[in-house]
């Protein structure tokens, strides 16, 4: 459902299960269920793991187009 997102992914070549790693290790509590609902937009990012995603994914993208269904 966030296809930037998902392409930042592929190209730092983190899956969703590293993504998720990364998140609680920055004290983002969450279970790969949560996260994947999230990622498919059947659910919203709090702001707080939105700017964990973008800095884990070292995108330069703004958040708004980051973060754009």
């Amino acid at each position: 459902m966030f296809p930037n997102i998902k392409a930042e992914m592929v190209r730092r070549r983190i899956s969703q299960k590293d993504l998720l790693t990364s998140l609680n290790e920055r004290g983002i509590k969450m279970c790969y269920t949560t996260l994947s609902i999230k990622m498919n937009g059947k659910q919203g990012f709090l702001f707080r793991e939105a700017v964990a995603i973008k800095e884990i994914l070292r995108s330069d993208l703004p958040l708004e187009v980051l973060f754009a269904e």
